[in-house]
């Protein structure tokens, strides 16, 4: 069976873990945390969040992931034949989240053109052939405490609940590079990016890229009328939104909502939010809410 939101869920709260554990992967303080939040996440898509032996914790990462990222492209992960995963860290709860040149997207889709080479490539990664799949934007707040980041709080988000179809982004991506490449008296030369112009100054010595910089309200803001802020004596708390036809479509939603029953402090809710194409619209989600 593929591995989906609500097996990250159960593992994460049988694990009652939120100390990330350290990682060696950036030089870079920020960005270390954020390898810390990554690996978390990872771990409990995998469930081995308690794993000790890093061979045994490898074997099923490889196992449940058929890719894990790198540093400049998306996803950060994907869960094989299953969801691509966007892993985000922010260190304020209102602090908006940086997806830099990737815009939101409630789908990823194979054609994108910031998909690295490996990530198309199903053979290699043991996988089905796809067009498209759904993402899950994980999102953590960390706190820092005594030389060690706590994770206060997680959202794990259905991105269909949570963001626009990639025509709303790319349409409005398509005008300013049109605009941009309409400057007269200029000199372009094709990107990616939103442009790049040559040969600026008399000598023909500088250029300029113009790059799009996507920033994206965080789901603890977005969602605050249906998962208010958590006490200040509470020490961990999730919240996930799960469009109800993908929560009904899991075949282990059942056994999950008799998990559900058999934990303290785990809900489940039926909650409307309002759709990401049209604010007067509303969609039908699974809120799930768990802390301690």
């Amino acid at each position: 069976m593929v591995v989906n939101i609500l097996d990250a869920i159960k593992n994460l709260v049988l694990s009652k873990q939120n100390i990330l554990q350290e990682v060696n992967i950036s030089s870079n303080r920020a960005n270390a945390m954020g390898d810390t939040l990554e690996k978390y996440v990872q771990d409990i898509f995998a469930n081995s969040v308690n794993c000790s032996n890093e061979n045994e914790r490898e074997k099923k990462i490889n196992n449940v992931l058929s890719y894990t990222g790198n540093s400049t492209n998306p996803p950060d992960a994907l869960i094989r034949n299953g969801a691509a995963i966007e892993t985000k860290k922010i260190q304020s709860r209102t602090s908006q989240l940086q997806l830099n040149s990737s815009f939101p997207g409630a789908k990823l889709y194979y054609d994108n053109p910031r998909l690295k080479k490996e990530v198309r490539d199903f053979k290699k990664l043991r996988e089905n052939e796809w067009t498209e799949r759904d993402i899950i934007y994980a999102v953590g707040y960390i706190s820092k405490k005594n030389k060690k980041n706590y994770l206060k709080e997680l959202a794990l988000i259905d991105a269909e609940a949570y963001c626009a179809n990639k025509s709303v982004y790319l349409n409005l991506f398509n005008k300013i590079k049109a605009g941009i490449n309409n400057i007269p008296n200029t000199v372009f030369s094709d990107t990616k990016e939103l442009g790049r112009i040559n040969q600026i100054d008399p000598l023909k010595r500088s250029d300029l890229r113009v790059r799009g910089m996507w920033l994206l309200k965080n789901p603890f803001e977005t969602f605050a009328d249906i998962y208010p802020k958590p006490s200040k004596d509470t020490a961990f708390s999730l919240v996930s939104i799960i469009t109800k036809h993908k929560f009904d479509s899991f075949p282990n939603h059942n056994e999950f909502f008799n998990f559900a029953n058999s934990i303290n402090g785990l809900e489940i809710r039926d909650v409307e939010v309002q759709d990401p194409n049209n604010a007067t619209k509303k969609i039908s989600c699974k809120l799930i809410t768990y802390s301690y």
